[in-house]
């Protein structure tokens, strides 16, 4: 009888051992969880070279700033390439944890936290060398033949000047289309961020065909480019925090001026800081 009864102990004994060892297993993965989480972060982005592109070197300077200042602070990056309205939507929902890159407006803060600024989108005027274009408002450039994308937007007062009549624009689907038509001579002007149009001339067009069109020095818009962060993910307050931290380290050491420099032509001038 004994021996049964000490053995009864020691099966129960083992079992409140296990069962106490299980409970630690437990708690020890909810404290471990969180900050494997934290190693990745997921960005969804689309084209838009050589701001960003699947295809480029680091998928693009700006990519190349975004990983490394994560990196800095000990988090990876998962990157992966959409049309831009379905990257918005991705991380909108919180399937992706961020988006790159984009500027603020009213509509995208009710959804998103944005991060500290990382570069500046500056647009400017493209044209031939052989046709003079100097403007300082939107009057100087009445009665030339303008370019435009469709769906892209170029500032509220290129849009009071169209809607005024001041401008009478020729929309086309690609951006792509507007420089073959500005190097042909079939549109005066086309408006452009300052890097993605010399990547788009460079691209499509000869070192002879390419240098014959220059840009306006006179900026049209000039709008910080920032990272996006969903606010249905709960991670999201963490990552912003590190990725802003990375960024400033990286602005210090002087690299983000040295990726730039060495992603872009020539014939762009050099990126205005963002303090």
């Amino acid at each position: 009888m004994s021996v049964i009864v000490k053995s009864a102990k020691i099966q129960f004994s083992t079992s409140i051992r296990n069962y106490v060892h299980f409970l630690a297993a437990i708690i020890l993965s909810m404290l471990i969880s969180p900050a494997k989480a934290h190693e990745s972060i997921s960005i969804a982005t689309g084209e838009w070279s050589p701001f960003v592109s699947e295809n480029l070197s680091h998928h693009g300077f700006m990519s190349r700033i975004v990983t490394e200042a994560f990196a800095l602070e000990g988090i990876t990056v998962k990157w992966g390439f959409f049309p831009w309205a379905r990257a918005l939507l991705y991380t909108k929902n919180g399937k992706w944890h961020a988006t790159s890159a984009w500027a603020i407006n009213d509509h995208r803060e009710k959804d998103f936290w944005y991060s500290d600024p990382i570069v500046v989108d500056r647009t400017v005027f493209f044209h031939r060398k052989d046709k003079l274009v100097q403007w300082q408002d939107m009057g100087d450039l009445q009665g030339l033949k303008v370019g435009t994308t469709s769906s892209y937007y170029y500032g509220e007062l290129f849009n009071k000047a169209i809607e005024s009549g001041v401008l009478e624009v020729e929309e086309v689907p690609i951006e792509e289309t507007n420089f073959k038509k500005l190097q042909r001579g079939k549109i005066d002007i086309l408006p452009s961020n300052l890097y993605v149009g010399y990547s788009i001339i460079n691209k499509l067009f000869t070192p002879q065909l390419a240098e014959q069109i220059t840009h306006s020095p006179v900026t049209l818009t000039a709008q910080p480019l920032r990272l996006l962060f969903s606010k249905k993910n709960a991670e999201n307050p963490f990552f912003l925090k590190k990725f802003n931290a990375g960024l400033k380290k990286l602005k210090l050491s002087g690299k983000i001026d040295l990726y730039i420099q060495n992603n872009i032509t020539p014939n762009a001038a050099t990126l205005q800081k963002v303090d």
